[in-house]
């Protein structure tokens, strides 16, 4: 039985999809900055049936840009007491096995979420799709498309609301 959440009926013409956002400590995998907050919101025949969210602490050697934590407002101290990536990520993964995972400017969390799961021996998601159109903002395309302000952007949950919003409208999932 599905468990419908205090959510408008989103849409959208694929069965069973999820809205994926992270934040991070940088711009790159690559440069040692790693994943510190994920969300994700599982839609089910147009229905929001699940979210998750978590910091996550990526422990010792973690390269920290004081830019991202400027834009996100996630600092080292803000996640030591947070689970670690062996804890978050196989629960991430139970919930998007299989399914198209949604994301804004999907090509940075694809590079992300691919680098933790690598580290951990986890088959990352596969199949993605991108809301981003012509580099527009999420908060500018959440205007466009609903006339009100996005609230709390760079917030891993926030962000992947909207996305779950936005994704049906422009017809990706």
């Amino acid at each position: 039985m599905k468990h419908e959440l205090n959510w408008p009926k989103v849409g959208g013409k694929l069965g069973r999809w999820a809205a994926l956002d992270t934040e991070t400590t940088g711009l790159s995998p690559a440069h040692g900055n790693r994943v510190v907050e994920v969300a994700v919101v599982l839609v089910e025949d147009g229905v929001v049936t699940k979210e998750y969210h978590s910091r996550i602490n990526p422990g010792p050697g973690c390269c920290w840009n004081t830019g991202a934590s400027s834009v996100n407002g996630i600092y080292p101290d803000d996640v030591a007491e947070a689970p670690g990536p062996e804890v978050v990520w196989p629960q991430v993964l139970e919930l998007i096995v299989g399914v198209p995972v949604v994301a804004h400017n999907a090509s940075f969390d694809q590079q992300f979420v691919k680098a933790e799961c690598e580290r951990l021996g986890l088959e990352p998601p596969q199949r993605w799709c991108c809301t981003m159109q012509r580099r527009i903002r999420l908060g500018k395309l959440y205007w466009q498309l609903f006339g009100k302000k996005l609230h709390n952007t760079h917030a891993a949950l926030a962000d992947t609301r909207a996305v779950a919003a936005i994704a049906p409208l422009l017809g990706i999932v």
